[in-house]
């Protein structure tokens, strides 16, 4: 491919131009827009890149490609510490994060959840979410943070009995 030349040749503009061509034509293809974020944050297009790191893991969730898609999460994390997704996207990887036991991926998922999409329906049970991995990982204050969190933030939430209970808990003990 002439964007892998390119790349050899370490002209990085024109490997950005050929993979951002290469994504245009595959639209459903994740790993050719992962390819296009790859070079286009050398080529300093952040937005660019943070755009088609979206698209990528959209598309190999879409593709039930879960475990690429947890990966090119990863890499997207350690080029944008305040990455996501839309909400939907967003917390179904943190759901699956959870399920593959990986907790501190699946905690960093949740609580950019909540943060950016602290109107969602869902937001409550994703703080509940992060509530309950802090305390498995034996962070007692935060997780009762975040129990008191939903108290204080969601008062109508179905969670919001059982997260005043277990606040109560870690206060006391």
């Amino acid at each position: 491919m002439k964007g892998q030349r390119c790349l050899r040749r370490g002209d990085y503009y024109g490997a950005c131009d050929e993979f951002g061509r290469y994504a245009r034509a595959r639209p459903d293809d994740g790993e050719a827009h992962a390819q296009f974020a790859r070079v286009s944050l050398p080529c300093g297009d952040r937005a660019g890149a943070r755009v088609a790191y979206q698209r990528s893991i959209q598309c190999l969730l879409t593709a039930g490609r879960r475990g690429r898609a947890e990966e090119v999460y990863v890499e997207a994390l350690r080029a944008f510490e305040d990455f996501i997704l839309d909400a939907g996207s967003q917390l179904d990887l943190a759901f699956g994060l959870e399920r593959n036991l990986k907790p501190h991926i699946a905690l960093k998922a949740y609580e950019s959840f909540v943060r950016v999409h602290d109107d969602h329906t869902e937001a409550a049970f994703a703080l509940l979410r992060v509530a309950n991995l802090y305390a498995r990982q034996g962070h007692r204050d935060r997780a009762r943070f975040a129990y008191e969190q939903i108290v204080a933030r969601y008062p109508s939430s179905e969670w919001t009995e059982f997260a005043t209970e277990h606040a109560r808990r870690l206060a006391v003990s």
